[in-house]
């Protein structure tokens, strides 16, 4: 067990520092994402919403028996993982340019902290930081990522 006794948790918007996205972004590409504009009742689902959430909808969408049948759920499923797969490339682009920023940052996650909770729901810690270190990692993906 080690003796490290810092605890770093991070949240909304800790990797937009990496060229991710905000969720207001990230709604923006699902809304406009062709399976979504195809899909007249999830965009009205969308544009009616007051509060831009965009987990909250999916979850919504997903448990709906409105839903109407699996063209819904499907056009949901892609346009969400679009959206990260989007994202994942971005930081991925942004990483290359800040290195030497993320290489200083593992190094001190992997040094200095005994635990690490993000609330982040893309995969940057996953692919930049804990692959450097022994740590063991536990998170949860949607079901569509199984």
């Amino acid at each position: 067990m080690s003796n490290k006794r810092i605890i770093l948790l991070t949240g909304a918007g800790f990797t937009k520092n990496f060229g991710g996205f905000l969720g207001i972004e990230i709604w923006d590409k699902i809304l406009y994402h062709e399976n979504i504009q195809n899909c007249p009742w999830i965009k009205n689902k969308m544009l009616g919403s007051e509060d831009f959430n965009y987990e909250s909808l999916y979850t919504s969408i997903i448990n709906s028996p409105l839903s109407g049948d699996a063209n819904n759920v499907n056009a949901i499923d892609s346009a969400v993982k679009d959206a990260y797969d989007l994202q994942n490339k971005m930081v991925l682009s942004d990483s290359c340019k800040n290195n030497s920023v993320i290489g200083r940052f593992s190094d001190f996650i992997v040094n200095n902290v005994s635990c690490f909770f993000t609330l982040n729901q893309d995969l940057f810690i996953e692919k930049h930081i804990l692959e450097k270190s022994k740590i063991a990692t536990h998170y949860y993906l949607p079901h569509m990522w199984h």
